[in-house]
């Protein structure tokens, strides 16, 4: 069995990899519709049992639940003291769920973004209009002219290197398991 999930482990990332998908600004996301034997409360019992166990704390995730929808603001642990910070939302009809995770966040403050194409000219301008964003443009312009947004930005650029796979791997790992979780959910429970 442990040699079925170490299997797993590795073999998923390289086949789900393509699941997460780049929206006209680049910014990362996931979505998959999945077809299920299951009812709508059930998806939805199956859901809210997994973010409370998962976290440990489903009142502090849970942001909306509704009868067809779960909203949730989670971190998933990648290496040490550093996370991904996501923004899962799972929306349920007869025979389907969506799972739809953005707002990819390194730590909380840096956007999580594909190496591949990330240098530091990109995530200057990304940290440009994440400025500009926040009204704060004359901030960044001050931090450009210092030289000081080049530094940031090339740490963060190193740092988005190391860290993309490690945190790609765990966050189609936990879709994985919320999946595995709600095709395994039984509501006949007898207790």
């Amino acid at each position: 069995m442990k040699k079925i999930i170490l299997l797993l482990t590795l073999i998923l990332p390289l086949l789900c990899s393509s699941q997460l998908k780049k929206d006209d600004d680049g910014t990362l996301y996931y979505e998959e519709v999945i077809e299920t034997d299951l009812s709508i409360a059930e998806i939805h019992d199956a859901i809210e049992q997994y973010l409370a166990t998962y976290s440990d704390n489903s009142n502090y995730v849970i942001k909306i639940n509704k009868e067809d929808q779960i909203l949730a603001k989670g971190d998933i642990p990648i290496i040490g003291p550093n996370e991904l910070n996501i923004v899962l939302n799972t929306e349920f009809k007869e025979g389907r769920y969506r799972i739809f995770i953005n707002e990819l966040m390194l730590n909380k403050k840096d956007p999580f973004t594909n190496d591949e194409e990330l240098n530091t000219k990109i995530a200057l301008d990304q940290m440009e209009k994440r400025y500009s964003k926040q009204g704060k443009l004359s901030e960044f312009q001050k931090l450009k002219k210092s030289g000081e947004a080049e530094k940031h930005v090339s740490g963060f650029v190193e740092m988005n290197k190391f860290f993309y796979p490690k945190g790609e791997t765990k966050l189609l790992a936990f879709v994985e398991d919320l999946k595995q979780y709600i095709s395994d959910f039984n509501s006949d429970s007898d207790w």
